[in-house]
């Protein structure tokens, strides 16, 4: 069981140098971007800090534009809207949008419906059998 655990959170550790700079792009505290001597000169200390944030602006407006309406061979709005995932979709497309990666866990309730809950990919990773995976859908 120490090896499981172990493997897991190596593979969960492994990205968060990745996601701490997109997040940092993200927020716009990025590092500088060069600045020539003379440019340095010129400007003086007027400038504290130079940075354009454009990484929220590119994520933002694609994930205001993502909504789920609705789903076609199957009757699972009821579920949709009891998960609260009309709330939450807006997180997990943002996570997504800014990390690559996002997942949503399902499991039954007491009565046997779906249960959803938006995870980030910061705090969530999976162990793939090569042997199901080759047979998965794509």
């Amino acid at each position: 069981m120490t090896d499981l655990l172990t493997t897991l959170l190596q593979k969960l550790e492994a990205p968060a140098p990745r996601f701490d700079t997109l997040e940092r792009y993200y927020t716009g505290t990025q590092p500088l971007a060069f600045l020539s001597p003379e440019s340095r000169t010129a400007l003086g200390d007027r400038f504290g800090r130079m940075a354009t944030n454009l990484p929220r602006l590119a994520v933002t407006s694609l994930a205001e534009r993502l909504r789920v309406t609705g789903f076609d061979g199957a009757d699972v709005w009821t579920d949709w809207l009891r998960s609260d995932l009309d709330q939450e979709a807006g997180t997990a497309h943002r996570e997504a949008l800014l990390l690559g990666s996002c997942y949503v866990i399902v499991w039954a309730d007491q009565f046997g419906r779906p249960r959803v809950t938006v995870e980030s990919a910061r705090q969530v990773t999976t162990l793939h059998d090569p042997v199901l995976a080759g047979s998965l859908p794509r």
